[in-house]
């Protein structure tokens, strides 16, 4: 099963942000003398990278951030009982800051530094934690936003409905919220 990545979500992007990408440079601050195909071809290619971070591993590190779930593993330690959570609402920004070099025969001659925001938001999320860990989940809605930018520049931005249970399916040990368990 493949998962959902943010190089999926905005994949129906990827020409405009390489065109968008390869325009800024040619009008910035630092105008790279490329073939525009040489160019284009090299912000194009970089964009496979967002391939690499994926929905699940991004949730992942959103559970550890929140104050609900840290209290209820934390509790689920001291007491060694099941603890259920609910939050009503859940939205959590998540930041990166991707890089492409553009190189020319081997020799770097510009660097692109993007922004990228992948937002989770889930409405009405049940779940339950055991031991520090994440054993069940539920959320009516979750949808996820990527929004990619480049010096100060908005390039693409998709918003998506999706299926918690297959982005992150709950593996029979649960999710750990604390370190160590």
């Amino acid at each position: 099963m493949v998962l959902t990545t943010v190089g999926a979500l905005l994949q129906p992007d990827s020409e405009s942000i390489a065109h968008q990408a390869a325009n800024l440079l040619g009008t910035g601050r630092a105008a790279v003398r490329l073939p525009p195909a040489d160019l284009y071809g090299q912000v194009r290619a970089g964009f496979t990278a967002l391939h690499d971070i994926r929905i699940g591993d991004v949730l992942q590190l959103a559970w550890q951030t929140s104050r609900t779930l840290r209290e209820a593993a934390k509790q689920s330690v001291r007491t060694r009982t099941p603890q259920p959570v609910h939050l009503n609402g859940y939205a959590v920004p998540c930041d990166y800051a991707p890089e492409l070099e553009l190189l020319v025969n081997q020799k770097r001659v510009a660097v692109i530094h993007f922004g990228l925001r992948v937002t989770l938001e889930l409405f009405n999320f049940t779940g339950t934690v055991h031991n520090g860990r994440l054993v069940r989940l539920h959320s009516d809605v979750f949808d996820v936003t990527a929004a990619l930018s480049a010096e100060g520049h908005l390039l693409a931005q998709r918003t998506t409905h999706l299926d918690l249970a297959v982005e992150l399916p709950v593996p029979a040990a649960g999710i750990p919220l604390l370190r160590g368990v």
